[in-house]
């Protein structure tokens, strides 16, 4: 693996990422002096009031260090304006206390002592998001548009794309599965550990329960809970009827590694990833966070914007298990058209190429097969290292005069 320095970037203008101590007191714009959104205290607010503006969480699950802390903010001192500052670890709220970070509700820190200390800050959660303090004493607020971060990662974008992050994206898939259970004494549970399945079905839970015997049309769920194994129906049902319970399961996910017609699988359903391609090209920018107090940028410079796509086969003992599963999977890639980054949290682009099909036909192994093509887009890759620059600082202004 690859140890990386990246830029990170924690915005404040789209409302439903962001946590607040009274949204009514935040004001959101949608754009802000042609720059992404923004949040902005409402005023008058008294100083002492601790209203905050909470940043969404990033997982990075590859982070060794954060350094740097730069804030996009529009603040008039003058106005009586102010942001203070706290980190959030997923489950708390830090300051630094002078010596350490110490976990708070009412302390805060200036941009300038995060920045000095956020690279001894916990990596423990690998997680991380940005709380800010915004005051006022003025009939004016301040104005937060973003927080930039330098992440520190050691891995590989290939390694991390597919298989810490595709195939986990794909194990999400969920499609129902039909039992038919036979009650043999009057009983509201059903004890589904003993039940036995032909194929090795990796159950995660119970959506539904029907008696067949007196409700063939399944107008009456009788699902209540399931725990342990153990399916809990809303009333005891009596033998001989026939339960219908439908069970949640994930589909096996395997990446082919080799490119061949034919892949031999050893349990199904599985979904197969295969059929891997890269494309791209250089974006020529840089994207620097500076250090103001020592004076200096970590630079991330010209990123190699990627576009990954992707073969999915779907394998499936019959035709009921291959379509149940097939729209199962169609639907879950509508729904969530983005893939997140296991090692840094990044959101990539995922879209499908070419839509669904399959086939009824058994393949050599009497099996079903379903495909469908995909592409993982906007895959920014880092891969010159970043570079540490001085900042120029009160540089003397110098006359040229024209000689004739």
């Amino acid at each position: 693996m690859s140890l990386r320095s990246l830029p990170t970037m924690f915005t404040f203008g789209v409302r439903d990422a962001l946590v607040f101590s009274d949204e009514n007191l935040i004001r959101m714009d949608e754009t802000l002096n042609n720059k992404e959104g923004a949040a902005t205290l409402k005023a008058p607010v008294s100083q002492a009031d601790d209203i905050y503006v909470a940043s969404e969480v990033l997982q990075a699950m590859s982070v060794q260090q954060w350094r740097g802390f730069e804030v996009d903010a529009e603040i008039d001192a003058d106005l009586g304006q102010s942001i203070n500052f706290r980190l959030n670890d997923g489950a708390d709220h830090y300051y630094w206390d002078g010596s350490a970070w110490a976990v708070t509700t009412t302390e805060w820190n200036t941009s300038t002592v995060i920045n000095a200390n956020i690279g001894t800050f916990p990596i423990t959660s690998k997680k991380l998001g940005v709380v800010a303090n915004l005051k006022t004493t003025s009939t004016l607020g301040p104005t937060l548009r973003s927080v930039s971060i330098i992440m520190d990662a050691d891995f590989d974008y290939y390694d991390d794309i597919i298989f810490r992050s595709l195939v986990p994206y794909f194990k999400n898939i969920r499609f129902d599965l039909d039992f038919a259970y036979k009650m043999t004494a009057t009983s509201a549970t059903i004890d589904t550990a003993n039940i036995r399945f032909d194929t090795p079905w990796q159950i995660q839970g119970v959506r539904h329960a029907y008696n067949l015997t007196e409700d063939p049309d399944r107008r009456v769920d009788l699902y209540s809970s399931y725990s342990a194994g153990v399916l809990t129906m809303t009333e005891a049902q009596d033998p001989p009827s026939q339960i219908a319970i439908v069970f949640s399961v994930e589909p096996y996910v395997k990446f082919a590694s080799v490119s061949q017609d034919y892949i031999e699988v050893e349990k199904t359903p599985t979904i197969i990833i295969r059929d891997t391609g890269v494309n791209g090209t250089w974006i020529h920018k840089r994207t620097f966070v500076r250090d103001i107090a020592a004076k200096t940028a970590v630079t991330a410079r010209d990123p190699h914007n990627e576009t990954m796509t992707f073969k999915a086969e779907i394998i499936a003992e019959s035709n009921v298990t291959l379509l149940r599963l097939s729209e199962a999977m169609f639907r879950y890639l509508v729904n969530n058209p983005s893939l997140t980054s296991r090692a840094t949290g990044d959101k990539y682009d995922l879209i499908m190429n070419r839509e669904l099909s399959y086939t009824g036909i058994p393949n050599p192994s009497d099996l079903r097969e379903g495909s469908l093509n995909f592409a993982v887009k906007n895959i920014p890759m880092y891969v010159l290292d970043a570079v540490e620059t001085p900042l120029v600082t009160n540089a003397p202004l110098v006359t040229i005069t024209q000689m004739d």
